[in-house]
């Protein structure tokens, strides 16, 4: 998985992640994020993209793999405490 680039490594993750939730539908976890506080507004299609990778802005244009790290560091200090669910991925 090190030759992986980061969008590719995050998509590969939340692909993961899904299998161990029991393979939701993409309609599935767009409800849990809108129920959950703040709720979080992904439509399936948006999702689609962030599973497979192809959606994924900041932190694809990271060089490597810490400096994605890094990103993703600064991404939870400004909205983990908003979207708790986003950064315990």
């Amino acid at each position: 998985m090190n030759d992986l680039t980061a969008p590719q490594r995050l998509a590969h993750e939340l692909r993961e992640l899904r299998k161990r939730a029991g393979n939701p539908s993409y309609t599935v976890i767009a409800v849990w994020g809108g129920q959950q506080e703040p709720p979080v507004r992904l439509g399936k299609s948006k999702l689609s993209l962030w599973f497979s990778g192809k959606s994924v802005r900041q932190i694809n244009t990271a060089r490597t793999e810490d400096a994605a790290k890094a990103r993703f560091a600064q991404f939870e200090e400004v909205w983990g405490g908003q979207y708790p669910a986003m950064t315990g991925l």
